[in-house]
């Protein structure tokens, strides 16, 4: 049977509409997932922290939504990092991943202080780490929630390679001129 000029480009349209619905609804759908996928790093000195930060998040999730939380141990024990397990219920599944600070010694001898530890470096390596996820939902270990965390996790930042929560003041962080003199520069950064 030969289709006519006309017939094969209104087949052709309606393929292509087609197509398009077929893939905006998923687009549409996945943005409006009930599954949330929240990371956590710690080590040891954190483990307590950060057990906190996921209770908190847990007890104060939609019924709906669905959390899969990874949880990265950095030099802890296998006992250690079966604890995170034991927050798990319904709608909550958590992985642990146990990882060695020397996995990261490529990354650099980077200085770090009371708030910032060579563990905080695995950030850089999460992507690698987890590259069957999309898009998680990285939490600090020293952070409590207190709302379901579904519409913050299905923000569109399809466009950004990551998003991050500015802090609503600025520091004013002390620095030296070229002439000697101190100064307090203010100074933007995110939230982890």
């Amino acid at each position: 049977m030969k289709l006519s000029k006309l017939a094969c480009i209104l087949l052709g349209v309606l393929i292509i509409v087609g197509v398009s619905i077929f893939l905006g609804f998923k687009l549409i759908n996945s943005e409006n997932s009930d599954d949330v996928y929240l990371l956590f790093n710690t080590d040891r000195n954190y483990k307590e922290y950060t057990k906190i930060a996921m209770k908190s998040a847990i007890e104060n999730k939609n019924y709906d939504s669905v959390y899969h939380i990874d949880v990265l141990c950095v030099d802890m024990k296998e006992k250690e990092c079966i604890e995170f397990k034991s927050l798990s219920k319904e709608n909550v599944e958590i992985r642990v991943f146990p990882e060695k600070l020397s996995s990261i010694a490529h990354i650099g001898q980077y200085e770090t202080d009371k708030y910032v530890t060579r563990t905080d470096l695995f950030k850089f390596k999460f992507t690698e780490l987890f590259p069957d996820r999309g898009k998680v939902l990285y939490i600090d270990s020293d952070t409590l929630i207190r709302k379901d965390l579904k519409k913050l996790y299905n923000t569109n930042i399809s466009k950004f390679y990551l998003g991050a929560v500015m802090r609503l003041e600025p520091d004013y962080v002390p620095f030296v001129d070229k002439q000697g003199r101190i100064f307090q520069k203010e100074e933007n950064y995110y939230n982890c």
